[in-house]
């Protein structure tokens, strides 16, 4: 009897031990799945620090390219109103050369009918000499 309390005890013991081994297997093999997660939520994590970097670059890049944009439009603009410009100048330059060109035939006339009036005058002078001598 005391025999079979001993194997009953022995028994008991060695299930326990299985027991133990097997809840001890069971909390390793947790702790590799905790480990292993915690290992793809870093991953992730990291995943989500490179794709925001790379969403910060292109939103960069992108507002840069408007910025180049919005300088080329204002660069057309100057550009437009330069040219504008040039065209007024020229347009103003004709009036100015046009006008000179005016005042240079009424001088011009105006020099004609001087000398005209003169030569007149000349003339009349010179047949009134004429006829007083005779």
């Amino acid at each position: 009897l005391r025999m079979m309390h001993i194997e009953e005890a022995n028994r008991q013991t060695e299930k326990q031990r299985e027991l133990e081994f097997a809840r001890q297997e069971e909390q390793n093999r947790l702790y590799l799945l905790r480990v292993e997660i915690e290992q793809q939520r870093n991953a992730i994590m990291e995943e989500r620090k490179k794709i925001a970097k790379e969403a910060k670059k292109q939103k960069k890049k992108e507002e840069i390219r408007r910025q180049i944009e919005r300088e080329r439009e204002k660069l057309n603009e100057m550009k437009m109103k330069l040219q504008e410009k040039i065209i007024e100048n020229k347009l103003f330059d004709a009036e100015a050369e046009r006008t000179k060109k005016e005042m240079d035939l009424r001088i011009s006339r105006q020099k004609e009918d001087q000398e005209r009036m003169r030569m007149q005058q000349q003339d009349e002078e010179d047949r009134l000499i004429r006829h007083y001598k005779k």
